[in-house]
């Protein structure tokens, strides 16, 4: 349904198909001359702007809020609408810093006597003490919200009344954010609190002050610059943004690790020498870096702060870190490579009830996330970080929306992973889908930590958000007390069925010749062996402690299987010359060399990182290996051994020019022989190297295989 409401178009937010309408955030309206901010708070009395001249600075300006006037917006906007608080402020305050102020809770009235101790005429109450700027639980007199509880405060029952004192006699209530709530309940909010905006463009680490950002010309991209969408025969490759040019010798010091070290002619030509077409960046939404147990840090980025900020830290200088990544991705779309993010819409850095109060708490907890107790202030946590997004709410479905929206637009961003996507319910799915240009990526963890996912897997296959296939892994490489079929476990069967992207699990009938309709594509699954968490598949060959030229045969089979497979591959980036994290499978804490790409081991790894790459310019050349929708004929046929091994089968792909014929072994100690389909074979891989120009012909219909080998075969029409 069409707006009729004015559309506020700042910066880079231009008009189009789904410009949203309900502009929230802070904005500078040139054509009015006014700074507008629109914020989203539920049980409210009153909502202030707070707004300063600098990150750092004591003074501060004051501007009252009120409730807008929904007349005129329609669907998702109406309803957000309804608790939207909004005020414009004359002139530009484009590189000001601001927060919000809320009042209106549950809370007690109450005053602190001349003694320091608080005094209540209540039967009963309950107080609750949090840090004063960074709002997370210090200490309450309820049970059930921290292990240890009452250390700081007690209280005592004086006659009809109740009295709160603190056991430091030094200290002092107003050294803390307090409220004093009814027993059985918790505060709504922190009265008088600071809070972030939630559409924050900009973030200060330090003091969570937002700046007001304009997106001016400097944001201009040129036309070999735009979107580029994902294209058929692209492969994913998976990196931290850090850890991706760490390392690089070459490149000057003072970039390496940074978004600017990314459009580094260097890094580019690194990057196309290794065959990449897409990249995928882990989380580069502004995230809390210390958000881990006590001695970690938080480095993969799984713990946002603001869903429309980028990390300050990834860039070389601080005040440019928007131009920067905008020049990264300008830069990596000049020479052809899709560009997709690593996204965290499942949960917030703010944690559960005894978590930091950064924005989403203390504006609408109850609409921004999913309340196992919304009375006592327990959150759901499927996500097991302590809160989960509920992205069924108005206000949470459009700022994933607007969020996603705002990449597209502003840094042409061509895909998005969704992290837990499983906790994301199916809806707000749907409507990513429809509003999104049609060639964006999607794709998505389909579970979650605990609990019951929103939906289960192959239910988002007919819109084509591609579920990352773990059972995909654990088939070809191994794990969960299973060896995978490179390393010897007899489960061809099985690797047929995922090899064609049947599986029962992703929506497929399970079986590898199937006539029966169904939502399986090759877009709605990812096909994976290595990611960022988890053993590298170098690492986890280790485990068997087989030669160096074993364990490099035993990759090159992985990656024949992964880059001829139907559905869409994904690797981590330095899988192609056996990237090594010393074991680590869980190195999401590590800002070390465990995790920076050693781009001096390529040497040592030559053959196979060679023999990837050109199975990559395969993948993208030749539409046998391109599929936009579910086999239902021929395109696909399996080739069995004369030797009916169970670690043995081949594979024809029919394309429009060419055939080829994959042929795996992972047989440990004994050959196979296969029966190839009439006519000439060029062989284009004989498990050692990959050549398009041919490495021999076969005439008489036969291949011998060696024991844990593989071989690539073309036949032009």
């Amino acid at each position: 349904m069409k707006s009729i409401a004015t559309f506020l178009l700042v910066g880079l937010f231009t008009l189009s198909t789904y410009a949203a309408s309900l502009n929230m955030g802070a904005h500078y309206l040139k054509d009015v001359d006014k700074t507008e901010f629109n914020v989203y708070v539920t049980q409210a009395a009153s909502v202030d702007l707070l707004v300063y001249d600098s990150k750092n600075s004591k003074a501060f300006e004051i501007y009252k809020l009120s409730k807008i006037n929904n007349t005129g917006f329609y669907d998702l906007d109406l309803e957000v609408s309804k608790n939207t608080w909004s005020v414009q402020v004359n002139g530009s305050l484009v590189g000001k810093f601001y927060k919000y102020r809320t009042n209106g809770n549950n809370s007690i009235s109450h005053e602190i006597d001349a003694s320091g101790n608080i005094v209540i005429d209540q039967d009963d109450a309950n107080i609750f003490m949090f840090h004063k700027t960074m709002g997370y639980m210090i200490d309450t007199t309820s049970h059930g919200y921290m292990p240890k509880y009452a250390i700081k405060v007690k209280k005592e029952k004086i006659a009809n009344s109740i009295q709160f004192s603190l056991v430091d006699k030094a200290a002092s209530f107003q050294d803390y954010a307090y409220e004093i709530v009814p027993v059985g309940t918790y505060p709504t909010r922190l009265n008088g609190y600071l809070s972030s905006d939630p559409y924050c463009y900009d973030l200060d680490d330090e003091t969570n002050r937002c700046q007001v950002v304009d997106f001016g010309d400097e944001f201009h991209f040129a036309d070999n610059e735009k979107r580029i969408g994902f294209q058929k025969g692209h492969a994913i490759h998976e990196v931290h943004v850090k850890s991706l040019t760490k390392r690089l010798k070459g490149l000057p010091s003072d970039i390496q690790g940074t978004y600017k070290a990314i459009s580094h002619p260097l890094t580019l030509k690194t990057l196309r020498d290794m065959g990449v077409s897409t990249i995928e960046f882990l989380p580069i939404h502004h995230f809390d870096y210390t958000a881990a147990p006590p001695g970690h840090i938080n480095y993969w980025g799984y713990m946002t702060k603001s869903f429309f900020a980028i990390h300050p830290k990834y860039a070389s200088d601080e005040s440019k870190g928007r131009q920067e990544f905008k020049e990264a991705v300008a830069a990596l779309h000049r020479v052809g490579i899709s560009v997709v993010l690593d996204v965290v819409y499942n949960h917030t850095s703010e944690g559960d009830h005894r978590g930091p109060n950064l924005s989403f708490k203390n504006l609408a907890r109850e609409q921004y996330f999913r309340m196992h107790d919304q009375n006592k202030g327990y959150y759901l946590n499927t996500t097991g970080v302590g809160n989960t997004f509920a992205s069924e709410n108005a206000a949470s479905r459009k700022l994933i929306l607007d969020s996603l929206k705002f990449f597209v637009d502003t840094y042409q961003i061509d895909g998005f992973r969704f992290d837990l996507g499983a906790a994301i319910d199916k809806r707000t799915f749907e409507i990513i889908r429809e509003q999104l240009p049609k060639d964006t990526l999607l794709t998505a963890e389909p579970w979650v930590a605990e609990g019951h996912p929103q939906w289960q897997r192959g239910e988002l296959n007919h819109i084509q958000v591609g579920a990352w296939n773990d059972k995909y892994r654990q088939a070809l490489k191994g794990g969960n007390g299973r060896s995978g079929f490179i390393n010897g476990e007899s489960n061809e069967f099985e690797v047929k069925v995922l090899v064609r992207g049947e599986h029962r699990h992703f929506g497929g009938s399970g079986h590898h010749i199937d006539s029966s309709h169904g939502y399986t594509n090759p877009y709605s699954t990812i096909s994976e062996i290595e990611v960022h968490d988890g053993n590298t598949l170098a690492d986890w060959i280790d485990k068997y402690k087989v030669s160096n030229e074993t364990k490099s045969l035993r990759m090159r089979m992985a990656h024949t299987i992964l880059l001829t497979s139907i559905n869409t591959p994904i690797l981590q980036l330095g899988q192609e010359f056996a990237r090594s994290k010393d074991g680590d499978h869980n190195s999401y804490d590590k800002d070390s060399d465990v995790n920076y790409l050693q781009w001096d081991t390529r040497q040592a790894n030559k053959k196979l990182l060679d023999f990837t790459v050109e199975l990559k310019k395969l993948r993208l050349r030749y539409d046998a290996f391109h599929f936009d929708h579910r086999i239902q004929d021929d395109r696909i046929i399996f080739l069995d051994d004369k030797q009916n091994s169970n670690s043995a089968f081949g594979y024809r792909l029919r394309g429009s020019s060419s055939d080829f014929v994959i042929l795996l072994n992972s047989d440990q100690a004994t050959g196979v022989d296969f029966t190839l389909p009439q006519g000439t074979w060029k062989v284009i891989s004989n498990g050692d190297k990959v050549s398009e120009h041919g490495l021999g012909t076969v005439t008489n219909q036969h291949y011998f295989l060696h024991p844990g080998y593989t071989a690539i075969l073309k036949r032009d029409h």
